[in-house]
């Protein structure tokens, strides 16, 4: 339950506290196989961190989460399995996984992504292929389908 919205003082230089961005941008297989990173992604997140740092948070007021080890060659920040019982005020979320395989990995497990979806106290920022988790797994169907709902979802 994304529940962001309502409860907290506007971000500010941005229309919503929640927003997810979706695209098709492929992944990249990396450390012989073990991890994934998506460059696109990795590019997009550095740079809101840099565009919210400019309209006054602190660096330590954003936390970028990654779902994949090999995002961190791009991202040097938390890996969500180590951030749980933790918030911050600002979270941006690189999902990673987009393949013509519609494989998900870990990322149709229900704790991971709840875990990853409750640690914003004020903004909540979302890059993934939401269009491959919708169809290939009903929770991300479903939440996908809410924050369509309330026009919080657009294309990178």
């Amino acid at each position: 339950h994304i529940n962001v919205e309502s409860e907290r003082a506007p971000v500010r230089g941005v229309d919503s506290n929640i927003f997810f961005i979706n695209h098709n941008h492929m992944e990249a297989n990396v450390d012989d196989g073990r991890s994934y990173r998506n460059e696109f992604e990795a590019k997009y997140v550095i740079e809101l961190a840099e565009y919210l740092i400019k309209q006054g948070y602190e660096p330590q007021q954003i936390t970028v989460l990654v779902m994949y080890l090999g995002q961190r060659q791009f991202i040097a920040k938390q890996v969500t399995d180590n951030y749980q019982g933790e918030e911050n005020d600002i979270i941006i979320l690189s999902l990673v996984r987009s393949n013509p395989e519609k494989n998900i990995g870990f990322l149709k497990t229900h704790n991971r992504i709840c875990v990853s979806l409750s640690r914003a106290r004020c903004g909540l920022f979302v890059i993934g292929n939401m269009t491959l988790l919708a169809e290939v797994n009903e929770m991300w169907k479903q939440i996908v389908a809410s924050v369509s709902a309330t026009n919080n979802i657009g294309n990178g």
